[in-house]
């Protein structure tokens, strides 16, 4: 592996865990302000969007993790690279489809900067 691909690897691995922490954050934030609505009558519509941004974020959350166990465990190959993208590529599209809409847009935008770099490694 070349000094150029492994730097953009680090790079890349380095993002995943920027991102993980951030969705942590959000999962975190949510969480509080959906329990402290689950006391409150009234809010059934506000508790079930809460409750979808969290599943959203879940899923985004499982994404970036088999990302991760893909390109920043070893010293991974081509194919595994490849894999990964695959699985980024499939989540993006997901995301800018519509399917991730009440995904917080700098979740979108970190997802779109490691979709970017996975791109420029594995093609």
């Amino acid at each position: 592996m070349g000094f150029g691909l492994r730097a953009e690897l680090l790079g890349l691995c380095a993002q995943l865990e920027a991102l993980s922490n951030s969705l942590e954050r959000y999962r975190a934030s949510y969480s509080a302000k959906l329990s402290e609505l689950k006391e409150r009558p009234g809010t059934e519509g506000m508790k079930a969007t809460l409750s979808r941004v969290l599943d959203e974020l879940e899923a985004v959350a499982d994404v970036v993790n088999r990302i991760r166990s893909l390109a920043c465990s070893g010293e991974p190959g081509l194919q595994t690279l490849v894999r990964a993208y695959h699985i980024a590529d499939q989540a993006y599209y997901k995301m800018v489809a519509g399917h991730g809409a009440s995904v917080p847009a700098s979740i979108r935008s970190a997802f779109y900067e490691i979709y970017r770099t996975l791109k420029s490694i594995a093609l």
